[in-house]
């Protein structure tokens, strides 16, 4: 408890900032040890805060649970195990006793050909000398690890070491240490050798890696901590500037408070990969006719709103188009829309109308002609492509006046009203595809037109685009795709390579439809293009008009 209240109220970092900080940090958390030990036997809060102000009255010197904490070990002697200091490190390393050793104190071996483990219960002199065998083989790995610890400096304290069995006669046991075995290849060392064997090696290494000294004959004075006064800190002041009119927008955003528009909720600026924000305004109904043998559910009477639209965007994104195309195709789609709808919700009643929506889509020419989406290989498609359009500075006025002067819908839809910005525009293309060397964009719709093929008219569709401001959303699209194909394609042409925006109302697609009731198809012309091109790089309408002069 007391370490999330340190942690969610920033106590640690108050703290900190008193010159003695690490001490009242330390002495902090060493009582909340000391209140937890104790609530495990105290009842109760109010007995545990009775405990706790006895203690501060009379607190007791001798416990050690009582003494004070380290506050840092920053410079502290850190005395460690070889054994612990694996795969640590330390600045300078003293390694006190190296040629002690100590003998192996059981038969316990490894068979050197079948590598199985053996204690043996009797002595014999063959135990005895592969168990010392794999003890010192153990210390010299250990040795490794101890001389492989320091960065700058390692100490060993050298002596010739001898048990009460080794004699008088100089002879030594350093030999069988790890260190004595590395030093004589395993030879005996006589006393008077050892200074011998350290200048040999001493030799062999080059710019005094290795220096051989005598222990200091005087006593050292006791140690003293380095006084070492941190210089206060203090905050520089920030000249700098913030920009407070940066921020990423979203056509959603941007069309908000159109003035031809209905009014809608607010909407996030940032647009929801397969989020139907179009449908927002219509609410998420039950079918508006029950089924009967008169009136059999179709997606005329599909329930309407978000939910359901973004239903319907999903089923075209999540579908496998290699698997429609494989002779079991029929079979791979039904399993598929019977998955899809007990995901989302909606009975098996609803699958012949969305089976015949997702076909009908899929087959219908979209071009009058041999432009069908069932035929768009995997590598021609790009499903929901995120883009993000830097904008210089953007504002309102120049964006009415731009594409009202290019295109008749947005001169039908009134004025655009918002905050002059800068910074990204976010968006999602439901559909990027490209089709006989021209990229088009395609969008799907969920709205609710009504319950005829005639609402889904041109004249209607067109009525709907003005309401809802597709015709930005479209020239937003296209925009984003034109600056995609520029710096992709080395011979780049508007004209040449751009093919259009295809809004397919789904509610209204129909097959072999010469009137095309529910697909809107429009090609926003490249002065449109180029000009919005300009206008979010913030330049001025001047350029736009010179560009179009060259291009004439």
């Amino acid at each position: 408890m007391l370490r999330q209240l340190v942690f969610q109220r920033k106590i640690a970092e108050r703290l900190l900032s008193f010159q003695d900080g690490e001490r009242r940090l330390t002495d902090l958390l060493h009582l909340g040890e000391l209140l937890a030990a104790a609530s495990l036997e105290q009842q109760g809060a109010s007995a545990l805060a009775r405990w706790f102000s006895e203690q501060v009255i009379r607190p007791n010197q001798n416990a050690d649970d009582q003494q004070l904490h380290l506050e840092s070990e920053r410079n502290l002697v850190k005395i460690i195990t070889i054994h612990k200091s694996k795969g640590l490190e330390y600045k300078v390393v003293f390694i006190p006793f190296p040629c002690h050793l100590r003998k192996a104190d059981s038969p316990l071996y490894h068979d050197p050909q079948t590598s199985e483990t053996w204690l043996a219960l009797t002595p014999s002199e063959q135990a005895s000398v592969l168990s010392e065998k794999e003890r010192l083989a153990e210390d010299l790995r250990l040795l490794y690890v101890a001389l492989t610890r320091s960065v700058y400096c390692c100490y060993l304290g050298m002596a010739p070491y001898k048990s009460g069995k080794a004699g008088k006669e100089g002879k030594t046991d350093l030999h069988q240490s790890a260190i004595g075995y590395l030093l004589n290849q395993g030879s005996e060392i006589i006393s008077q050798d050892l200074n011998l064997l350290l200048e040999q090696v001493a030799k062999q290494c080059d710019q005094q890696q290795i220096v051989i000294s005598a222990p200091p004959a005087d006593s050292l004075p006791p140690y003293a901590p380095v006084n070492t006064q941190e210089a206060s800190l203090s905050p520089r002041n920030f000249t700098g500037n913030i920009e407070r009119n940066w921020w990423t927008t979203s056509y959603s955003a941007l069309s908000r408070h159109a003035s031809h528009r209905a009014e809608t909720p607010a909407v996030a600026s940032n647009e929801s990969p397969g989020f139907d924000t179009d449908a927002i305004n219509e609410q998420h109904t039950a079918p508006d006719n029950p089924q009967s043998e008169d009136n059999p559910l179709s997606l005329f009477n599909f329930p309407k709103g978000a939910q359901p639209g973004t239903f319907m965007h999903s089923l075209f994104e999540e579908l496998d188009m290699n698997a429609l195309r494989c002779a079991d195709n029929d079979a791979y789609l039904d399993s598929f829309l019977v998955d899809s709808h007990a995901r989302a919700g909606y009975g098996e009643e609803w699958l012949p109308a969305t089976k015949d929506m997702l076909l009908t889509c899929l087959n219908a020419p979209l071009d009058k002609d041999n432009l069908r989406l069932i035929n768009l290989p995997d590598s021609a498609r790009r499903v929901e492509m995120e883009f993000y359009l830097p904008i210089e500075q953007l504002n309102p006025q120049s964006l009415n006046r731009l594409i009202a002067q290019h295109d008749s819908l947005s001169a039908r839809a009134g004025e655009l009203q918002f905050h002059r910005m800068k910074g990204m525009l976010k968006g999602f293309i439901d559909l990027t595809f490209a089709y006989q060397g021209r990229w088009y964009v395609l969008d799907y719709k969920s709205n609710w037109l009504g319950n005829n093929i005639s609402d889904y008219s041109r004249e209607a569709m067109e009525k709907v685009m003005i309401e809802h401001r597709y015709d930005l959303q479209y020239q937003l699209y296209s925009l984003a795709l034109h600056r995609l194909l520029k710096h992709r394609l080395p011979d780049y042409d508007y004209d040449r390579h751009f093919g259009g925006v295809i809004y397919l109302f789904l509610r209204g697609v129909q097959m072999n439809d010469p009137e095309q009731h529910g697909i809107f198809s429009h090609k926003p012309s490249f002065q449109l293009i180029n000009g919005l091109d300009q206008l979010f790089r913030g330049e001025d309408g001047k350029d736009n008009q010179t560009e179009e002069l060259i291009r004439c």
